[in-house]
């Protein structure tokens, strides 16, 4: 009787495999590609605990870096801004098949949360910034210099205003590098009004001294909240820098009636504004080139949330418009593919639980191709994507694995599939 109840005990567990297996290769993991080929895969990466990705650059020699945090502790769920000092910035490196060729963990001292969140590569190693939460009301931006195997050579590095200043991307310029992100030492515009967030740009050159004439104008924005997302160099060599960001306060007569719950896009170009998006609540989140203007990604907040799409250039009329409507979407990011298309990344929520990564693919115009979900129970985020040289797509985000959240690397095909 004992050897039949073992055998039914095995017979169950075999099916409940069967089961869990088919919900997740239905996210169309390599398992189900027949015949595997191992160009393709999912990868995760990080010690014990939850570990979270946020950005992802393809090297020089075809691999890739990944930044994101590490939180050991995990009584300090998602990251809380009153941690102990457990989170740590966590930086990968991969070769092209997404094989960790090395990981490393920085904290910038005692007390304090890291939270990583970019990463760029530089000559003869790598630039990684981030925040550094020192208490609820003081957070400074932190900058370290690695090297290529990611030593610390430089750093860390805090820029602060006695404030609440927080880092979303740093860039490489001609003639350094530059920081985007907000903070709360806001300056009033005009004087006699209180203002409580405006954006926050750190200059450094190539030895990481920051710029002392950028010093004196690095913060700016209007009344209300201002959150810088990225800047970037127009055209190599050019004096010319775009700010990309958002705000509740834009300026013009349509937009007289908004309120503090309505955030716009903004893209600053030669000293002049430009507002996207309408009375809604648009929260942007990436933005690249494109042909003679941008193309930018956010979050049409609501219930459903909806991803909300934006072109320009010099030429027509701006492309506003939310897309991939029949899903409660959020919006990451944005990359603007060989073909002239556009691939976008985010995740798509299914219930206050459960939600997966998104990846998808739309023309010009933000006219749905093709979209791809990742992901099994539990919670599931994209946070960046690129596209290599071949075609193929790759994306770094965060995964529900075993009961921990892992930094996860994805590479596809050009059309998002794991196989040829």
């Amino acid at each position: 009787m004992q050897t039949g109840n073992n055998f039914f005990k095995i017979i169950s567990r075999c099916l409940w495999i069967i089961w869990g297996a088919f919900i997740f290769l239905a996210c169309d993991t390599t398992d189900n590609v027949e015949p595997r080929f191992d160009k393709f895969f999912i990868k995760y990466y990080g010690s014990d605990g939850d570990q979270y990705g946020a950005d992802l650059k393809r090297t020089q020699d075809g691999g890739y870096i990944l930044i994101g945090t590490t939180d050991p502790d995990q009584s300090l769920a998602e990251g809380s801004e009153n941690a102990s000092g457990d989170e740590d910035i966590v930086v990968v490196k991969t070769d092209s098949l997404g094989n960790q060729e090395w990981i490393r963990f920085y904290n910038s001292g005692p007390g304090i949360y890291d939270e990583g969140r970019s990463v760029v590569e530089i000559q003869g190693g790598y630039l990684i910034a981030g925040n550094a939460f020192k208490s609820a009301f003081d957070v400074d931006i932190v900058v370290y210099q690695l090297s290529l195997d990611g030593v610390v050579l430089n750093g860390p590095l805090f820029f602060d205003e006695g404030a609440r200043e927080t880092c979303n991307n740093i860039t490489v310029l001609s003639d350094g590098y530059i920081i985007a992100g907000s903070t709360t030492a806001a300056i009033p515009n005009p004087p006699d009004e209180p203002d409580e967030q405006d954006f926050y740009t750190v200059r450094l050159d190539f030895s990481l001294v920051e710029d002392p004439d950028w010093a004196t104008n690095k913060i700016a924005g209007r009344q209300g909240k201002d959150i810088g997302i990225k800047v970037f160099q127009r055209n190599a060599g050019s004096d010319t820098l775009v700010i990309f960001g958002y705000t509740d306060r834009p300026d013009g007569p349509q937009y007289a009636d908004n309120t503090l719950n309505s955030w716009q896009f903004i893209g600053t170009v030669n000293g002049a504004d430009a507002y996207y998006g309408d009375l809604e609540k648009q929260i942007c989140s990436d933005i690249a080139e494109s042909v003679g203007g941008f193309l930018m990604i956010g979050t049409l907040e609501g219930d459903p949330s909806r991803m909300y799409y934006v072109r320009t250039n010099e030429l027509e009329p701006a492309v506003n418009r939310a897309v991939f409507t029949q899903f409660d979407l959020e919006g990451r990011s944005i990359v603007r593919s060989r073909d002239g298309d556009n691939i976008v990344l985010g995740q798509i929520k299914h219930s206050s639980v459960n939600r997966d990564i998104f990846l998808g693919k739309t023309d010009f115009n933000g006219v749905e191709k093709w979209s791809r979900t990742f992901g099994d129970n539990g919670q599931d985020d994209g946070a960046r994507v690129i596209e290599n040289p071949d075609g193929s797509i790759v994306f770094v985000g965060t995964m529900n694995l075993s009961g921990q959240r892992k930094i996860t690397l994805i590479k596809t095909n050009s059309n998002g599939e794991l196989k040829l």
